[in-house]
């Protein structure tokens, strides 16, 4: 059986880093969302089995886009974390 596949939207320094790192740590393949790719490729070298995808969780073309090649590259997702902030245009 292959891992369980991970995504997480919003992982910033803080609350979604440290999503990244327990489910890591649990046995999961990561996708990791954040606008910040910098910040991704980083995650990328310290978490095995992750993988980090430059995305604004609040445009819809830009997250249908991320999720076709997160079933292409990883498979299907089994948990999905949004952990992304607030976003000015919905609140």
């Amino acid at each position: 059986m292959t891992e369980p596949v991970c995504v997480i939207s919003g992982v910033g320094p803080g609350t979604g880093s440290a999503l990244a790192r327990r489910f890591a740590a649990g046995g999961h393949r990561v996708a990791m969302l954040a606008r910040n790719a910098q910040r991704l490729a980083e995650l990328e070298r310290q978490l095995p089995g992750s993988k980090g995808y430059a995305c604004d969780v609040s445009e819809a073309a830009q997250v249908e886009a991320t999720a076709d090649r997160i079933e292409r590259e990883l498979g299907v997702p089994t948990t999905l974390v949004h952990n992304a902030g607030g976003c000015p245009r919905f609140c």
